[in-house]
C-alpha cells in the first residue's frame, strides 16, 4: 500500500519533535518498521518521498528482428550465445524476447515458433 507524502511527512515531523518512533507509528498505525524505514530515508537523503523502482527508462531497448534473424539463422544456440550475439544483453532478456516472438525450445530441434508446431500437429 503507498503512503500519502504528507503522511511520511507528518511522520517525520513528529519523530523530529522528540516523539518515538514506536509510540508515532501506534498513533498512526502504521507498522513501526516503515516508520523506521522513512527516518532512516529521511537522515540519508533528506526526501520524504517514496523510491522509484520501476523506472522505465533504465530498461534496455532490444530489437526483437535481430534476435529472430539469429534465431532463424541459428536454431540450436543457447540463450548466452544468442546474448552475445546481440551483445549488452542478458540471457534472460533473450529468453523473453523469445517467447515474445512466438518461439519454443525442443531440446533436440533447437527454436521452433509455435505456430507451426501447431499446423503440424493438425495434419
Amino acid at each position: 500500500m503507498k503512503y500519502s507524502n504528507d503522511l511520511r511527512k507528518k511522520v517525520i515531523d513528529l519523530v523530529q519533535n522528540g516523539e518515538e518512533q514506536k509510540k508515532v507509528a501506534a498513533l498512526l498505525r502504521i507498522d513501526k518498521s516503515t516508520v523506521y524505514r522513512w527516518c532512516k530515508r529521511y537522515k540519508e537523503t533528506g526526501a520524504t518521498t517514496p523510491k522509484d523502482y520501476h523506472r522505465n527508462n533504465d530498461k534496455i531497448k532490444v530489437d526483437l528482428l535481430k534476435i529472430e534473424s539469429i534465431v532463424q539463422n541459428n536454431p540450436l544456440l543457447t540463450l548466452s550465445e544468442i546474448a552475445t550475439k546481440v551483445g549488452n544483453v542478458t540471457h534472460v532478456t533473450v529468453f523473453y524476447c523469445i517467447k515474445k516472438l512466438g518461439y519454443t525450445f525442443k531440446k533436440s530441434h533447437g527454436y521452433i515458433k509455435s505456430e507451426t508446431k501447431k499446423k503440424e500437429e493438425s495434419l
